[in-house]
Formats: structure tokens, sequence, C-alpha cells
């Protein structure tokens, strides 16, 4: 008769025509059994605890990782927001700049056509004095002319 240790047919009734030697044989092979049954479980399980602490330490690695990348980022999006920040106060110094300059922009062009119309003026009065100039020149000739006729006409 075979036996198998995990046999459910197997009972103690069975046992009961047998001699103690054949009984301790039994229970020997039962325990053979049980050990290489015990064996086995235990190098599954070391297996199996081995992969399971390999695969526990490449999580964490990977955690380890993903953190050190969104801290990395974290870092350089702080870097991006001071700059950003920066840029925003220069262009609103240059924005007020520009303002300012187009205030005096104004301003200048305001006093260019002041002094347009100071210097179309001083042109329109230079003028008027070359032209009375040159008719007192004129009339100073004339009489010139005259005294000298005056003075001919006496000697």
């Amino acid at each position: 008769m075979s036996f198998h240790p995990l046999d459910p047919n197997i009972t103690p009734t069975l046992y009961q025509n047998t001699s103690t030697e054949q009984k301790v044989g039994k229970i020997e092979v039962i325990n053979e059994s049980l050990e290489e049954t015990i064996h086995f479980f235990k190098e599954n399980l070391e297996f199996y605890l081995e992969n399971n602490q390999q695969k526990q330490d490449q999580i964490k690695e990977q955690k380890k990782k993903h953190l050190d990348r969104m801290n990395h980022l974290s870092d350089q999006l702080q870097l991006l927001q001071n700059t950003n920040y920066e840029l925003q106060k220069q262009l609103m110094n240059a924005n007020y700049q520009i303002d300012t300059l187009d205030s005096e922009k104004h301003l200048l062009r305001l006093d260019l056509k002041e002094l347009r119309e100071k210097n179309t003026n001083k042109k329109i009065t230079l003028n008027q004095i070359l032209k009375n100039q040159k008719t007192l020149n004129q009339t100073l000739k004339n009489r010139v002319l005259q005294i000298n006729n005056l003075n001919n006409n006496l000697y």
C-alpha cells in the first residue's frame, strides 16, 4: 500500500494491524515528507521574502529619486518665480521710465514749438529791421546826395 502524508483516506484504523516497526517506518516516511515540504515552503518563503525586499528597496529608491526630482523641480520653480518677479519689477521700472521719457518728449516738443515760434518771430523782426535799415540807408544816401548837390551848388 502506497502512502502519502497528505492522503485524507489514511486513518488510524489502517495502522491497527501493522507492527510497531512498520508504524515507525511509516512515521519516518511521513516525517521525511513533512521535512521536505517544510524545506520547500521555507525556500519559497525565503525567495519571496528576498524578492519582496528587493521590490521594497526598488520602490524606496524610486520614491527617493522622485522626491529628489520633485525637490529639484520645486527649486527650479522657485528660481523661475523669483526671476519672473525680478523681470516684472524691471518691466514696471522700464514702463515708468518710458512714461517719464514720453512726458519729457512731450515737454521738449512744446519747448521746440515755442522756440520755433520765437525764432520765426525773430526772423520776422530781423527781416523788418533789415528792410528798415535798407530804407534808412537809402534815405541816408539820398540825403548825402542832396547835401552834396547843395554843396556843389554853393560853390
